[in-house]
């Protein structure tokens, strides 16, 4: 899972004339999550005044990928490899909502893993490269035409379009901070494996809905 390393923007022509060098586009932040048991991406959109990159944001995508692709596909083991990002993917809050979620019994286990600082590319930069090649060719003007170029760069993409005003995004950091403790440091997995069964046991029983 990540986030486009740079923002698409509105509007987005094959010939940007000179002038739009001078201005301030709308920025349309997109978040993969590729999917390795069917090989398919699922791209999240949505642009800069409807929300950030902050980890409530991401939490909420998570959720909703886990709740209407993993659960569904019967998977209770997810193992999850981000980039090694501090204020997004490596963050207190979103190691925490994978916590509650096993804590909660949606899933049994989550290994989250990090690439190595440097690495090159990974499967949702593939599923990029596509969507920046197709969108380049093509005269993008409202958000509607981004979607659309979006889920057309290839056949293997779902695109999921955030609206604005839309309750897609919550907010998870009050619950998950009150509940779990904080990592102050990069832990070791043992480290992690142990904090992670000293909250468990400090918490009382989570029954899901």
């Amino acid at each position: 899972m990540d986030f486009v390393l740079q923002n698409l923007t509105i509007p987005s022509v094959t010939c940007t004339p000179s002038q739009w060098y001078f201005c301030s586009l709308l920025a349309v932040n997109v978040y993969g999550i590729f999917f390795k048991n069917t090989g398919t991406q699922t791209n999240y959109v949505y642009d800069e005044f409807t929300s950030g990159k902050g980890s409530d944001q991401i939490n909420s995508m998570l959720q909703h990928f886990i709740r209407t692709v993993v659960i569904p596909y019967g998977k209770k083991h997810l193992v999850v490899y981000a980039d090694n990002c501090t204020g997004q993917n490596k963050n207190n809050h979103v190691i925490e909502f994978f916590v509650a979620l096993v804590h909660m019994g949606f899933l049994e286990r989550v290994d989250y893993k990090f690439f190595v600082k440097g690495h090159t590319k990974n499967s949702c930069d593939r599923g990029f490269g596509h969507v920046r090649k197709h969108v380049s060719r093509q005269d993008c003007w409202t958000m509607d035409h981004i979607i659309f170029a979006v889920n057309n760069s290839a056949t293997s993409n779902t695109t999921v379009h955030i609206s604005r005003g839309s309750i897609f995004f919550k907010s998870y950091k009050p619950v998950v901070s009150e509940l779990y403790k904080n990592l102050t440091s990069d832990p070791t997995i043992k480290q992690l494996d142990k904090i992670c069964d000293e909250t468990l046991m400090e918490l009382p029983p989570m029954t899901s809905k």
